[in-house]
């Protein structure tokens, strides 16, 4: 590895106009190399890095990059060391260089400011990040002097968009807010123009997702620049107002927005954000309007610059409108037309509505996920939000639809971690006597059914036509197999159907109705079926993701189904439940494989029988086969007044009736007590021969015994 370090500086001393230099370094793995050099090895590095800025080919920008990463490398093996001894000649360099990328972007090129991010990067990240604080005369010499320059070059390089740069910008915003505040306006022009500028007029291209969250993250850290708190203000904007201002205005903006998708019902409201009002027309204004909802809410390919800006963290508590959101997500969710409206407006109407409401659904469950808690007030409003959930679910336009409705659902009622994402569920709670329960669980069953008997949900052919090669196929074919053809989107509804049922099962199982058994009863056969159809080696289909994902998770949900509720819901089914893990245990798949055995382990106490044992609570048998916990009995011979070495040597001799050694002299002891004489009882005569009884004289003790039936007598006597 030395080597190769080596011949990577002798190919930067040789050859410093070479354009591949980015190219060297990486096949020469410098990374890697850095771990083994020694001492020499290291200074001719950090020469090698002043040197190659300063080449000629570095003027045009070829070798920024490679000794940006190189110097990144470097100081990830040494630390803070290297950053102490180089950070004031590489913030310097840094300086200058920023000043050539500027000369050459006025020319037109952006290359030579592309190129030079990495080397930013260690500059704001490592020479004058964080760690630079804690180190008072390095801060004082070199970042105090250079933060406004730094701030200067990088608000001017930020003029055309570029994500990595922004991230720069944000990282180096958030630790020098106040250095900022002369040029807030620029980077608030910067932040409008990337994020909403596109979506002013008709048909404009929203910015690429990466510069879209870069731009909105910097967006929410402006607030910064303002004052901390009312005492310190001195008239100037608080914090909490400059961070709530874009907030309510994105807001509006969304709600504008919702309104001018739907022109049926009500006029288009005025845009906020700079936006001006939707034309009219509604074949250009129902798209443009789509384009600035999903701009800022987000849809199935991103997520909204709403959402960005109120996930990232903030260092004081700010006032999130979270009432609003969920009001969005709910009007967008509900969001109808209007059947007196001509019928080319319904249409293209119709056409919007079903991608809104998915926005609808996924927003709902962005901001449940991101604020847990805080959002159950909100929820349980006059017109609840899960029954607008459920009734997406129920009246869904496709199976996309469905999907996202039933994903909603679990995240809005599972507690603890869901087991399809790393999320935690809002765990909402319900009242198990009401009627949202049933719903619910009834909506995951259904999903669940469908998979396993598509027949049943689809419409009958108009002619149906019977071959005999179709009865000689459906009778060798198993039936597990008719899973197979299902479509990977029918999969992940199967999967989001167990899940649900798995989120609603407690809840469900802790009401005594009928209704509720039923469904309980009903849902554990189904997911039972499904982790049968699926732990099936000729089903089960390690190549599709979503069959394996399918299988766990049905195989998971059956062992919580058995752990919470072990009682007369699933005992009819223990048996099979255990088959099916003995047989899943023994599967080619690993992951299905450690998941049943897990799930064994698991539900073991409740497999097993619940009578306490017979004869004791320990496995006796291991016991009988011990030589050390036999109890000695005393054999023939034995002289029970001989104690303590004089008792052993007995037993010993009975054992070993040939020993010659002498027996101790015994230790002297009470005289025993003399026994009673025992009295010898002569044996009794023997007894007559005849059974028969003799006939004795009447006696007084005849009287007392029972009278004689007599059997011709009268009921009077």
């Amino acid at each position: 590895m030395a080597a190769t370090f080596a011949a990577l500086v002798s190919a930067l001393v040789d050859e410093p106009e070479r354009s591949c230099v980015a190219q060297a370094v990486a096949e020469a793995e410098a990374t890697q190399a850095l771990r083994t050099l020694d001492d020499d090895e290291k200074k001719a590095l950090e020469k090698r890095i002043s040197a190659l800025l300063g080449t000629p080919a570095a003027q045009q920008g070829h070798a920024w990059h490679a000794a940006g990463s190189v110097a990144a490398a470097y100081v990830a093996q040494q630390g803070w060391d290297a950053v102490e001894a180089n950070g004031g000649e590489w913030v310097h360099r840094a300086l200058a260089l920023c000043e050539q990328a500027l000369l050459q972007m006025q020319g037109g090129s952006e290359k030579a400011r592309d190129a030079l991010l990495p080397f930013l990067g260690v500059v704001v990240r490592e020479a004058m990040g964080a760690e630079a604080s804690a180190h008072p005369e390095y801060y004082r010499v070199v970042v105090a002097p250079n933060v406004p320059k730094l701030a200067s070059a990088l608000v001017e390089l930020a003029a055309e968009p570029n994500a990595e740069l922004l991230a720069l910008l944000y990282a180096s915003f958030v630790r020098n807010a106040t250095t900022y505040r002369p040029h807030v306006a620029k980077l608030h022009a910067l932040c409008m123009r990337i994020l909403f500028a596109p979506h002013a007029e008709p048909g404009g291209t929203p910015p690429p997702e990466a510069l879209a969250a870069a731009a909105a993250r910097l967006f929410s850290a402006l607030h910064l620049t303002g004052a901390v708190s009312e005492g310190t203000a001195h008239g100037k904007v608080l914090q909490t107002q400059l961070w709530a201002a874009p907030a309510t205005e994105m807001l509006d903006a969304a709600f504008a927005a919702l309104g001018s998708l739907t022109p049926s019902r009500a006029p288009a409201p005025c845009a906020a954000l700079g936006w001006s009002k939707t034309t009219p027309d509604y074949v250009v204004g129902i798209p443009w309007s789509c384009a600035r909802l999903f701009c800022l809410a987000g849809d199935d390919a991103h997520l909204g610059v709403l959402m960005h800006y109120l996930a990232t963290p903030t260092p004081r508590p700010v006032p999130v409108p979270i009432g609003r959101v969920v009001l969005l997500a709910a009007s967008m969710i509900r969001v109808r037309s209007d059947d007196a409206a001509p019928r080319d407006q319904l249409r293209a109407e119709a056409a919007a509505l079903p991608q809104v409401r998915r926005a609808g659904l996924r927003l709902l469950g962005e901001v449940v996920a991101q604020f847990q808690e805080a959002c159950w007030p909100y929820l349980y409003d006059e017109h609840s939000v899960l029954d607008d959930v459920c009734t997406a679910a129920e009246r869904a336009a496709g199976d996309r639809e469905r999907l996202i409705a039933l994903r909603t659902l679990s995240l809005l009622l599972t507690s603890g971690m869901l087991p399809d994402a790393s999320l935690p569920g809002a765990a909402l709670p319900l009242d198990p006597a009401s009627g949202r329960v049933q719903r619910t669980a009834r909506l995951a069953i259904d999903a669940c059914s469908t998979f396993l008997l598509p027949q049943a949900s689809e419409p009958a052919a108009k002619r149906a036509r019977v071959f005999e090669s179709d009865a000689v196929l459906a009778s060798t074919r198993a039936a597990q197999d008719a899973v197979l053809g299902q479509s990977n989107l029918a999969w992940q509804l199967a999967r989001a159907g167990v899940c649900l049922f798995q989120a609603v099962f407690r809840t469900l199982a802790c009401s005594a109705t009928p209704g509720s058994r039923d469904l309980a009863r009903t849902g554990a056969l189904v997911v039972l079926g499904l982790a049968e159809a699926t732990v099936d080696g000729r089903v089960l289909d390690v190549a599709r993701a979503d069959t394996l994902a399918l299988c766990l998770a049905s195989i998971t949900a059956v062992a919580e189904l058995v752990l919470a509720n072990g009682g007369a819901l699933v005992a009819y089914i223990l048996l099979r439940i255990r088959a099916l893990f003995v047989r899943g245990a023994a599967s080619p798949v690993a992951l299905v494989r450690a998941a049943c055995e897990s799930a064994l382990a698991r539900t073991l106490p409740l497999l097993r029988p619940r009578a306490p044992p017979v004869f004791d609570s320990v496995d006796s048998a291991a016991l009988e086969g011990s030589d050390v916990d036999v109890v000695p009995l005393p054999k023939p011979g034995y002289d029970a007044s001989k104690r303590g070495v004089a008792a052993l040597y007995e037993a010993h001799r009975l054992d070993n009736p040939d020993m010659d050694v002498e027996a101790p002299a015994p230790a002297a002891a009470p005289a025993p007590v003399a026994a009673p004489a025992a009295k010898v009882v002569p044996p009794s005569a023997p007894a007559p021969a005849a059974s028969i009884p003799l006939d004795t004289p009447d006696s007084d003790s005849d009287s007392d015994a029972m009278p004689e039936l007599d059997a011709g007598g009268s009921d009077d006597e």
